[in-house]
């Protein structure tokens, strides 16, 4: 006997002999057992089924729509009709475009196509324009050809990952003009023709092509005729990456520094009104230098100065003399004049036009200098210059040919690896050469850390004690030079 007789047998048993209800009780187990059974084989076959449960346990399954397709021409715009609130007809000849019809009549033109936002493609409607049959006389609308040229439009430049929307509602005429006066190229030119430092002053000319170098070339090719609102934090990000791949970490610091400068002011002169160099870290490691010549390398560099050949050779030899003894800045040293020298009170006077901080400078000046720039005087005399510079070899400018005269210096003296600017040499001396404390070493060099002391600094300040320091320097060092030449 099969379960399911077995369990009617019971089920009637159990109902006390009364045939008619047990009968019932019976059909209804019965039914219900076979029915979810196949419900649960049917589901297992087909996951995508709903599971075969009473029909008032179900929810109502949503009837499924297709959108309407047509060839959509001029005609059959005219005769699209709906009785519901709005409806799409989609063209068959172009995918994606298509109107919108409204119950009222209204019929507008459609293109739904898939755009990049997020890293992901995702299907956006965007509305083309109202169909121009169907608008006011004196309202604006679109023919068919225009609005499918335009969804061909849209659809071609979200492939491409552009803003649909700029392709819908195109930039007005006057506007682009403008944005494209506010270009990079631009913007770069103004803020180097105005830009003032800190103490508003305008930098030096040679300052000014270094900035221009750091923001100009190959790789700000795609920025020049580019609006400085379009530039972003990853377009920066770009420059200073190609910088950093090509090795130069030193050159990326100083273009970010550039660019951090020029973004600043375009900002504060509301061209711009976000910063895209803000929160950016220098992307370059630069280890500082830390060359300081020892005294037998000084006196091997004095000693590769002497007068013996050309004009433009002793003359850089005794700017570097010049600058051993005074710890001056090449440039200023380079540039001094005949009006800065005064040989009664033996001082160099610096006019805040030639310092590198802005501020005045007083170089007491010892006996070594003084006999080097009396000889410089002469020498003018004897070639029938009168200019106002005490270096030159042309009476017009100063001393420039650095780099020349810095290679025959190094096969002369045979010292490697060291600049000019490193022969500062005060703080190099051994202890007792020279007492100086670090305010008076301060004042000698016109370097102010921090710019502390320099709205306060008075030029005549510690005079006697840099000149003394001074004194001490020179002295010493003659005294290793004439040392190392006896030995020799």
């Amino acid at each position: 006997m099969s379960t399911a007789a077995l369990s009617a047998s019971r089920i009637f048993s159990n109902c006390g002999g009364r045939p008619i209800i047990s009968y019932c009780i019976c059909f209804f187990c019965f039914d219900f057992v076979i029915l979810w059974y196949l419900g649960l084989v049917a589901f297992q076959n087909r996951p995508n089924l709903v599971p075969m449960v009473p029909i008032f346990f179900q929810k109502p399954t949503p009837a499924t729509t297709t959108m309407p397709r047509k060839r959509v021409t001029s005609p059959t715009i005219q005769h699209l009709k709906t009785d519901k609130v709005q409806e799409d007809f989609w063209d068959t000849i172009t995918p994606g475009f298509g109107v919108r019809v409204t119950r009222g009549g209204r019929k507008t033109f459609v293109v739904m196509t898939r755009v990049l936002e997020g890293g992901q493609w995702k299907k956006r409607r965007y509305t083309i324009g109202q169909y121009k049959e169907a608008v006011a006389s004196d309202a604006e609308g679109l023919d068919l050809k225009t609005a499918r040229d335009r969804a061909k439009a849209v659809i071609a430049a979200a492939g491409d990952g552009q803003d649909p929307q700029e392709v819908l509602h195109p930039t007005p005429r006057d506007e682009k003009v403008e944005r494209s006066a506010d270009c990079f190229a631009n913007m770069r030119d103004e803020f180097l023709k105005r830009y003032r430092t800190r103490q508003r002053t305008k930098p030096r000319p040679r300052t000014i092509v270094e900035m221009r170098r750091c923001i100009s070339g190959k790789r700000f090719k795609d920025w020049e005729y580019k609006p400085i609102t379009d530039i972003t934090k990853q377009d920066v990000r770009n420059v200073l990456d190609s910088i950093l791949d090509e090795g130069h970490d030193a050159h990326a610091n100083k273009t970010l520094t550039v660019l951090k400068m020029l973004f600043n002011w375009a900002y504060d002169h509301d061209k711009i009104t976000d910063v895209p160099t803000d929160r950016i870290k220098p992307p370059g490691a630069v280890t500082p230098r830390e060359r300081t010549l020892t005294m037998p390398e000084l006196v091997a560099v004095w000693n590769a100065t002497y007068r013996d050949r050309g004009i433009d050779i002793h003359i850089h030899g005794d700017i570097v003399r010049i600058l051993m003894l005074t710890g001056q800045r090449r440039n200023e040293v380079a540039g001094m004049q005949w009006s800065e020298i005064d040989f009664d009170r033996r001082t160099w006077e610096l006019s805040r036009d030639r310092t590198k901080n802005k501020q005045p400078h007083i170089v007491p000046l010892s006996s070594a200098v003084l006999s080097i720039l009396r000889r410089q005087l002469e020498d003018q005399k004897e070639l029938g210059l009168e200019s106002e510079y005490v270096f030159t070899t042309t009476g017009e400018t100063p001393f420039s040919g650095w780099s020349r005269s810095k290679q025959r210096l190094d096969q002369r003296c045979g010292v490697t690896d060291w600049r000019l600017h490193e022969i500062g040499t005060l703080p190099h001396c051994p202890p007792g050469a020279v007492e100086c404390v670090e305010s008076v070493t301060e004042c000698v060099w016109n370097r102010w850390p921090n710019g502390r002391g320099i709205h306060i600094y008075n030029r005549a300040e510690y005079l006697k004690e840099r000149r003394r320091a001074l004194e001490r320097w020179a002295r010493h060092l003659l005294k290793q030079v004439a040392a190392a030449r006896r030995e020799a």
